[in-house]
C-alpha cells in the first residue's frame, strides 16, 4: 500500500472516531433551538467537514500529490537549506515522556476513583491550571533560545517565534494575565463582552469561541503533522525544506492517549465534550482544564527535547 494511502486511511479513521461524533453534538443542540451560538457551531461542523474533504482528496485525487511535489520543488529552487531531525530524543525528553504517560494514567484513575471530590485538580486557579501555564511559559523560553541558535535557518526562526508567541499568550491566558495574582480590576471594556468578567481573550463573547480552532491547531501540531511526516514521503520533503519544527511520532501516540483519557474523564464527570454540557452538575469545563494540561505537558516535553532539531555544527 502506498505511503499516501496508508497515512490517509489512518487520519480518516481518526476523524471518524473523534471529530465527526464531536461535530454531531453542536448539531443536536442547534436543532434543540439554542440560538446564541448557532453560527459558531455551524462553523465547527464546517471545519470538520472541510478537514474530511481535504483528506479524502489525498486518497482519490492523484493530482494532489503532484501539487504538493510542485510546491516543494518551487521552494527548493529558491531555498535549498533543509532541516534534519534526530531519530531519538535526549535522555531528559525520554524521562519526561514516561512521566507524562504516568500523569495521564494517574489523573484518570484518581478522577475515576474519587470523581468531583478532587475538585482541586480542575478548579479555577487550581494546581492543574497553574501547571498548564508553567508548561507553556517554559516552552516559550526554550523556543526563544532555539530561535537564537537557529540564526542560520530563516524559516525555522519564523516558526519558532510564532510558536513562542503562541505558547506565551496561551500560558498567560491560563492565569488571566496575572489578574488575580496582582488583584487587577477588569477593564470596563471587557466587562461587557467577557463571559467570565476577567482579563482574557478566549472568553470574549463565548467561553467556547476559541475552543475548536485551538483544537484544530493542536491536533495538527501534535497528531496530523507527525503522521504526515512519518507516512508521507512528499510531506516529509516539504516539511524539511520549510524547516518546520515537528513533534516526534511518540507524541502523536501520547496525544491520542490523552484524548482517550479526556473522553473517559468527561463521561465519568458528566461533561462529555468541550461544549457547555454537564450531566451531574459538575462545572462543564472541568475536564477541559485537564486536557489543556495534558496538551501543555506534551509541548513542554517536545520543547525540552529541542524539537529534536539537528543543527549544523
Amino acid at each position: 500500500m502506498e505511503d499516501r494511502h496508508f497515512f490517509s486511511i489512518q487520519v480518516m479513521v481518526f476523524i471518524l472516531l473523534t471529530a465527526l461524533p464531536l461535530s454531531a453534538l453542536p448539531v443536536v443542540e442547534l436543532l434543540a433551538g439554542n440560538v446564541e451560538t448557532d453560527k459558531l457551531r455551524l462553523l465547527t461542523v464546517g471545519l470538520y467537514m472541510l478537514s474530511g474533504f481535504f483528506f479524502l482528496l489525498t486518497i482519490f485525487n492523484k493530482s494532489y500529490d503532484k501539487l504538493i511535489l510542485n510546491i516543494t520543488i518551487k521552494i527548493e529552487n529558491k531555498h535549498q537549506q533543509y532541516l534534519q531531525f534526530h531519530n531519538k530524543g535526549n535522555k531528559f525528553e525520554i524521562i519526561m515522556f514516561r512521566i507524562f504517560l504516568l500523569v495521564i494514567a494517574g489523573y484518570t484513575l484518581v478522577i475515576l476513583a474519587y470523581g468531583d471530590s478532587v475538585k482541586f485538580l480542575f478548579v479555577e486557579d487550581g494546581i492543574t491550571e497553574w501547571l498548564t501555564s508553567i508548561n507553556y511559559l517554559v516552552s516559550t523560553v526554550i523556543c526563544l533560545a532555539l530561535c537564537w541558535r537557529a540564526r542560520r535557518y530563516r524559516f525555522l526562526r519564523i516558526h519558532l517565534l510564532v510558536l513562542a508567541l503562541l505558547f506565551f499568550v496561551v500560558g498567560m491566558e491560563e492565569i488571566s494575565w496575572g489578574q488575580r495574582i496582582f488583584n487587577i480590576a477588569t477593564p470596563q471594556l471587557l466587562k461587557g463582552i467577557n463571559i467570565q468578567n476577567e482579563i482574557t481573550l478566549h472568553n470574549i463573547w463565548s467561553i467556547s469561541l476559541t475552543t475548536y480552532p485551538a483544537l484544530v491547531v493542536v491536533s495538527c501540531l501534535l497528531l496530523v503533522f507527525p503522521l504526515m511526516n512519518r507516512y508521507g514521503a512528499q510531506y516529509r520533503r516539504l516539511f524539511s525544506v520549510l524547516q518546520f519544527p515537528l513533534t516526534p511520532f511518540p507524541i502523536a501516540l501520547s496525544y491520542l492517549a490523552s484524548v482517550i483519557a479526556y473522553a473517559i474523564i468527561g463521561i465519568h464527570l458528566g461533561t462529555p465534550s468541550p461544549l457547555p454540557i454537564s450531566w451531574h452538575g459538575v462545572m462543564p469545563s472541568a475536564d477541559d482544564e485537564i486536557l489543556e494540561f495534558f496538551i501543555s505537558f506534551q509541548f513542554f516535553v517536545v520543547a525540552v527535547g529541542g524539537w529534536r532539531i539537528k543543527f549544523e555544527s
